[in-house]
């Protein structure tokens, strides 16, 4: 993401108040988005911990991609999990002391049953990794159906009838409007590169080091979104204009004049309820672009009863190479298509259900 923000900030910038060292590395990171084409291999990992249960999601992505006269990408990803013992926090906290012997009995039969299927279930995504294949064909993304046939599959479930010819969902423009490109995205260059250069130059203690060929940024994790939240205000006239919000000179200067007010405020707030910080490592080698990324976040037990943490890490290559056309071959349904044929066999179980439902209770009134 770090990567896309920068090859949105093509052009030349005013870099006055940037160190010599921030200013290498935005060149350094400034390159690869003048490559006519990449490929790239991306490994990540995400660990949720929560008193003493740990969710961990790892995913691996390799792929190429381009912005040579549109964007054209194809991307293929491995996604694992590990849910622990996550089947022990889904049992419903029921207070049973005005309970019958056979009430608690019923409902410990009940709860062993849904514990042992939970564990099935997740014992099987533990296990089994899920592949996802992504292309983006002049600008409109597709999404493999891949994924969602083998998740069926892997519970037991037969593939639903309308995918079983379906190779990719098509979810349209990729910039999410019919008509931008990456022309139009380009168009507002200067604007992200000052923006990324804030962000390079957001403490006077040096947020950026460099040791040997090694670039390093490293912050505290309210720090970064107060400054980002800066950024966004002090850009506002810019961004107003360029994404045609409608805002009138007056609230503004208003909304810049209340965050001056609140931002020193919102820094100590933020240091209530959280903790953290992100690191990130860059360097070059033989042409390949290198970054590592790691983040570390803690939210307290005041917002959710006991602490929440995350911690992230991602390591990724990029290298030019020459540009491809990818053409795809098969059966597609749009994004709303889709929705809507999901939504109709949900709401057919829902009808099958509440026959089921009315059918056992008018069978046990007969009785």
């Amino acid at each position: 993401m770090f990567k896309k923000i920068l090859a949105l900030g093509i052009g030349v910038v005013a870099l006055t108040g940037c160190s010599a060292t921030e200013l290498e590395l935005y060149n350094a990171m400034n390159e690869t988005s003048k490559f006519e084409a990449y490929n790239f291999t991306s490994n990540s990992k995400i660990e949720l911990t929560m008193g003493e249960q740990t969710i961990t999601y790892g995913f691996d992505q390799q792929g190429y991609g381009s912005e040579f006269g549109g964007m054209n990408a194809e991307i293929h990803t491995s996604m694992n999990f590990d849910f622990g013992d996550l089947s022990s926090m889904m049992v419903p906290d029921i207070d049973l002391s005005e309970a019958t012997e056979a009430e608690i009995l019923e409902f410990n039969e009940v709860i062993d049953e849904f514990t042992q299927e939970m564990e099935q279930v997740l014992d099987l995504f533990n296990s089994t990794p899920f592949e996802m294949s992504i292309y983006v064909v002049d600008d409109v993304m597709y999404l493999s159906t891949d994924y969602i046939k083998q998740m069926n599959t892997m519970v037991g479930e037969p593939v639903p009838s309308y995918l079983e010819d379906i190779d990719y969902i098509d979810y349209g423009n990729i910039f999410g409007v019919e008509g931008i490109s990456v022309a139009d995205i380009n168009s507002y260059k200067e604007l992200y590169s000052e923006a990324m250069m804030e962000l390079l130059d957001l403490s006077a203690e040096g947020v950026v080091t460099k040791e040997d060929d090694v670039y390093k940024v490293e912050m505290e994790i309210s720090t970064f979104i107060v400054e980002i939240l800066a950024q966004i205000i002090d850009e506002l006239p810019s961004i107003n204009d360029g994404l045609a919000l409608g805002l009138e000179e007056a609230e503004i200067l208003e909304a810049q004049a209340s965050f001056v007010e609140f931002k020193d405020g919102a820094m100590a707030l933020l240091d209530m309820f959280l903790d953290g910080n992100f690191s990130m490592e860059y360097y070059v080698l033989d042409g390949v672009h290198y970054q590592t990324f790691d983040v570390y976040l803690s939210l307290n037990e005041v917002l959710f009863g006991e602490p929440l943490s995350m911690n992230m890490s991602s390591t990724t290559e990029y290298a030019e190479t020459k540009y491809r056309e990818i053409s795809l071959e098969g059966n597609s349904l749009t994004a709303d298509e889709f929705l809507e044929l999901q939504l109709e066999e949900i709401y057919a179980q829902m009808e099958l259900l509440m026959f089921e439902v009315e059918e056992e209770t008018f069978n046990s009134i007969q009785e």
